[in-house]
């Protein structure tokens, strides 16, 4: 490899590395702001994984149902309790 194509594959590498850099720092921002308004407006999200059998709570979750992460340790057996009791049959299908 020559000198001049050694170099434009750096150029490259640079270039992809700002990009990633900034993409990430983007990234950051957009959660940031999507946690802020989550607890603004007290609308919680939340995640589940079938496959391995887990749940993740966002912080306004918690704060909704009144636990912490310290004391709690969301579950998907055991997050449906959280719900209504007439809506409890339904969430759990």
């Amino acid at each position: 490899m020559s000198t001049d194509e050694k170099s434009k594959e750096l150029e490259a590498l640079r270039l992809e590395n700002e990009v990633l850099r900034i993409e990430s720092r983007r990234l950051h921002e957009s959660t940031r702001l999507l946690a802020l308004t989550g607890e603004l407006a007290q609308i919680g999200n939340w995640t589940v994984d079938l496959l391995n059998d887990k749940l993740e709570w966002s912080d306004t979750v918690f704060k909704i149902h009144g636990v912490t992460r310290d004391t709690y340790v969301p579950e998907i057996a055991t997050a449906v309790k959280f719900y209504h009791p007439d809506d409890q049959a339904y969430v759990d299908e």
